[in-house]
């Protein structure tokens, strides 16, 4: 129902469908859905890029223990997540101007996109996934996508979250990423994460400012298998 300008309510479900996994209403004038949402009991997918119109989802979202996609750009009046499944893999919030906080995100949401989200102030838990909750798919599109969490543009978001939460969430995608490897998958791609701050966080060893770092002292073991990663974190000034 992409396209639909002119559609502003869905219909009531009144009872389970057991068949429809994606619902995109992409660029219709949808204004809300309905609590009745949980019964489209196996819905993997839901796409609303682009509802104008739409400021909330229903409480119910969370009931829908199948959904792994949410997808939610320019959506500009959009103001509150309600709690999130904990089935869901992947958050697009791109460009939601009036969105203030994230609800506690699921352990396995490994994709996180809220560019240009310039209210969003704070994330109010990201729960910590086991090694073991990681089994995604390992040989699949998941083992060998890049993993993002991107929050460019969020210069209103909080330094407890930024310097925390997020440093806390970048050493967890290292973790994963061994996992991963140990499981076979030599082409593994880098985890990427983008965040408003001005801090190196103190667990990277060796720092500095300019272009260049010189004399890192990497570990004996640092070619073979015992070998966790190496990562980098950059600190870049915007030149308006």
């Amino acid at each position: 129902m992409s396209g639909c300008e002119k559609l502003k309510m869905f219909p009531e479900i009144s009872e389970p469908m057991e068949h429809l996994t994606s619902l995109n209403l992409d660029q219709s004038g949808i204004k809300e859905l309905p609590e009745s949402i949980e019964n489209l009991v196996f819905l993997k997918e839901l796409s609303m890029h682009g509802c104008k119109d739409l400021e909330f989802l229903p409480n119910r979202l969370s009931k829908l223990t199948n959904l792994e996609t949410i997808r939610l750009n320019h959506c500009s009046k959009f103001l509150k997540l309600p709690s999130l499944p904990p089935s869901l893999l992947y958050l697009s919030l791109d460009y939601c101007e009036k969105l203030k906080s994230l609800p506690e995100l699921p352990s396995l949401c490994l994709d996180l996109y809220a560019r240009g989200c310039t209210s969003l102030e704070k994330i109010l838990k990201w729960r910590a996934p086991l090694l073991d909750d990681l089994d995604i798919d390992i040989t699949g599109n998941r083992g060998d996508s890049v993993q993002t969490f991107d929050f460019y543009g969020c210069e209103k978001l909080e330094q407890n979250t930024c310097n925390t939460m997020l440093d806390n969430r970048a050493v967890i995608q290292i973790l994963s990423r061994l996992k991963f490897v140990k499981a076979g998958n030599d082409n593994i791609n880098v985890p990427v994460l983008r965040y408003p701050g001005y801090e190196i966080p103190k667990w990277f060893s060796y720092q500095t400012c300019g272009t260049s770092i010189n004399n890192i002292m990497l570990p004996p073991y640092w070619n073979n298998d015992d070998f966790l990663a190496l990562a980098f974190c950059i600190v870049l000034r915007r030149n308006n």
